[in-house]
């Protein structure tokens, strides 16, 4: 599956993806969190705690199996969990971007003072 396809929670999925970049984490029961993708473009991931994955390094690809995804606040992620098994792949993922183009006039409003 490929990153742009995640479009509803619940759905049990693998990627080939690079890890983009790595977040500070604040709660004990998440062990990593941060942007993994491909040529598609990217998408937040959390690994848990109690899964007992090894790490994932940032720059390096992966395909990362039997993840789950998920939705907050309408956008998407993934989660490893204790049944996701991590696979550093030989070659490098590409990571796209999802940028949309627009086309149109940008208008600015002013509010009248009284």
């Amino acid at each position: 599956m490929k990153v742009v396809e995640i479009n509803e929670p619940g759905l049990w999925v693998d990627l080939k993806v690079k890890v983009a970049q790595l977040w500070e984490t604040n709660s004990d029961a998440i062990s990593q969190s941060g942007l993994v993708g491909d040529e598609t473009g990217s998408i937040k991931f959390v690994k848990w705690s109690k899964a007992e994955l090894p790490s994932l390094e940032e720059g390096k690809s992966y395909h990362l199996k039997n993840l789950v995804t998920d939705e907050f606040q309408g956008r998407f992620s993934v989660k490893l969990n204790r049944t996701s098994k991590i696979e550093p792949l030989d070659k490098d993922v590409e990571v796209g971007s999802q940028a949309t183009e627009f086309s149109g006039a940008l208008v600015m409003c002013r509010r009248a003072r009284a």
